[in-house]
């Protein structure tokens, strides 16, 4: 989530609230996917009631969240969407994302 579908930043508030921002762009893309039968799903090592509210309000089905490890959350998904390495891609930002993006067809490193 930080990096790819926001700028990174995590914002904190008197009352130790998290607050992130989210740009509308990339909302829209992820709805223009999913309305054309694409699956979208999210694996993030944080855990956040911000990133379930966000996904959730674009419809995202598959949201997982406090993933130390990304590649059992992805093998997971793969299994239970009985998908291939080759029919998945991945957008990734960090050294955590790479286990994941060395496994599937298309691999995507954002340049933040």
């Amino acid at each position: 989530i930080d990096g790819v579908f926001s700028d990174g930043r995590i914002y904190l508030g008197n009352q130790g609230e998290e607050l992130k921002a989210f740009n509308t762009k990339d909302g829209f893309g992820i709805k223009a996917l999913i309305n054309s039968g694409f699956e979208v799903a999210v694996i993030t090592g944080r855990h956040s009631h911000i990133v379930q509210q966000r996904m959730s309000s674009l419809t995202v089905q598959h949201i997982y969240q406090g993933q130390e490890d990304k590649l059992i959350a992805y093998q997971e998904l793969k299994q239970k969407l009985a998908l291939s390495d080759e029919q998945i891609a991945y957008i990734g930002d960090d050294g955590p994302d790479m286990p994941v993006m060395e496994q599937v067809g298309f691999a995507v490193a954002v340049n933040d």
